[in-house]
């Protein structure tokens, strides 16, 4: 598969998985009575950047680009929602927004969303002190971080090699049907 096929089918997955989210989101917020401006948050946030990376996959314009416009969107919804609740509970939104950057197998992305997640980390407990935790809670959950974005992100480097060892196998097969060995 073209590495351009990767990245749309890639995107479309994504995507399915966050559209997914944000329904999941709209029934939470349903039955938990949340306060109207999380709602509004979850559906202008979540349908805008969503919608933005939607249009820009299906029709092909600026796929490679279509990763940052997801990992925006994540973050700045999953911002919204832990300003609103200010619930330790909603912490756990930021490894969602990980683990679905991992989705990409990009170290890069990943690396940038976990420094990202860290420093919205950061700022709650500075800004709200997330009203449970100590000074040595924040520091447990970024280490907690570090070692998770380090576990993905080395991760998705060996499976980008591992992926590429496949490419190079197949085009070898392609090239010498036969099982002849070009070194000999």
């Amino acid at each position: 598969m073209e590495k351009s096929n990767i990245v749309h089918s890639r995107n479309k997955l994504v995507l399915k998985i966050l559209w997914f989210s944000i329904f999941l989101g709209m029934i939470s917020n349903y039955l938990n009575k949340a306060p109207l401006k999380e709602v509004i948050a979850l559906v202008v946030i979540g349908f805008l950047g969503t919608g933005i990376a939607t249009y820009m996959t299906y029709k092909r314009k600026y796929e490679e680009q279509v990763r940052y416009v997801i990992l925006v969107g994540m973050s700045l919804l999953t911002f919204m929602i832990i300003s609103f609740s200010q619930d330790i509970a909603d912490y756990i939104l930021l490894y969602y927004c990980l683990a679905v950057i991992t989705l990409y197998h990009d170290f890069k992305l990943i690396i940038i969303e976990g420094v990202i997640v860290s420093l919205i980390t950061i700022y709650f407990f500075l800004a709200y002190s997330f009203k449970e935790l100590s000074p040595t809670h924040m520091i447990t959950l970024n280490f907690y971080l570090i070692i998770t974005t380090t576990v993905l992100a080395f991760q998705s480097k060996i499976g980008a090699n591992m992926r590429n060892s496949l490419v190079i196998g197949v085009l070898v097969l392609r090239l010498f049907p036969s099982g002849e060995n070009p070194a000999a």
